[in-house]
């Protein structure tokens, strides 16, 4: 990261290369210089949300815009600049990809003020492309190139979802050892990201109806394809959670049959035992007058006969197809 919260700017030579700044020359120019400025700020820091809101040019409305908490995917003309929030996968090391992250971007001619707080991977691509030569070339080719770019990465994560259902489905359907966890899991995932693709999607509609005249056709082509790959992944997102939710009733009703099974099989031994049980408490009451008590072979006779009362209440309960 840069000086002042900045955590890159950079100069479009209009050919697909550009310019790296540091935080002095970058904080130092001004709209009317040639070529596009790209500022993207870190907007937790205190530097950055001075800047943007003393020293940037922009009017409180545009400036508490790049530096609001809470964003939902939007699109919107603010005066003669473009405002966007935007969401991506995250797929920082050890973080989940449907912990979205928000990118907020104020979209002018010559100069393109973005901010967020952690890393996206379709930035650092896109400024790599530019640092190579072969990057874009206006502010409209960054918005519809980051939007691009955005809903691959997000097609990337919803195909690792599929698979990941696929692979529950066919242990639930093939009876293998499957946790509860891990289908909730799976439609909690899909929850999140089907909260944020909607809106996405809606603001990508915008995009190609905004009238400034940033975006050209060509980028109003790229971002209508964007928005036609996310209407489909929505489309995915709400098949997957279809299947989601058959393949947890088939969790639920394995584990009923699991269970049922075994109070089948405790009320099998309890009508075998209960009979018996009742005998040996009945005969071991201390007692005078029980029947054999002065009989040395009356265990023995006893033990036999509920032995015979075992095997007795065994058969007729198969006879009765209990066993099976």
């Amino acid at each position: 990261m840069l000086a002042n919260g900045l955590v890159h700017a950079v100069v479009l030579d209009g050919n697909g290369g550009g310019t790296f700044l540091n935080a002095q020359e970058a904080l130092a120019r001004t709209p009317d210089q040639p070529g596009v400025l790209w500022l993207h700020f870190d907007y937790t820091d205190p530097s950055a949300q001075k800047w943007i809101s003393e020293q940037s040019g922009l009017d409180t409305v545009a400036s508490d815009a790049l530096l609001t908490l809470d964003t939902r995917p939007r699109a919107s003309n603010i005066k003669n600049s473009l405002l966007i929030y935007l969401r991506g996968v995250n797929l920082n090391p050890g973080a989940a990809p449907e912990d979205m992250i928000a990118i907020r971007l104020l979209v002018q001619p010559n100069r393109i003020i973005s901010t967020q707080k952690r890393s996206l991977a379709s930035v650092r691509e896109l400024l790599a492309a530019v640092e190579q030569g072969d990057g874009v070339k206006t502010s409209g080719e960054i918005v519809a190139d980051l939007v691009d770019r955005l809903t691959w990465y997000m097609d990337e994560v919803i195909a690792k979802i599929e698979d990941n259902l696929s692979s529950l489905e066919e242990k639930t359907s093939g009876r293998l050892p499957v946790k509860r966890n891990q289908i909730t899991d799976s439609r909690r995932r899909i929850v999140v990201l089907r909260r944020y693709l909607a809106p996405q999607r809606e603001a990508l509609a915008r995009l190609q109806m905004e009238s400034l005249g940033l975006l050209s056709d060509a980028d109003k082509l790229l971002v209508q394809e964007a928005a036609d790959r996310l209407l489909r992944l929505m489309e995915d997102l709400d098949m997957f959670r279809d299947h989601a939710s058959l393949a947890q009733e088939e969790l639920q009703s394995q584990l009923s049959d699991q269970l049922n099974q075994r109070m089948y099989v405790l009320a099998v031994l309890s009508g075998l035992f209960l009979p018996l049980g009742f005998l040996t408490g009945l005969f071991g009451i201390n007692l005078g007058g029980m029947p054999g008590a002065a009989n040395d072979s009356a265990f023995y006779v006893f033990v036999a006969s509920l032995s015979g009362m075992l095997l007795i209440g065994g058969g007729y309960l198969y006879w009765r197809n209990w066993f099976k």
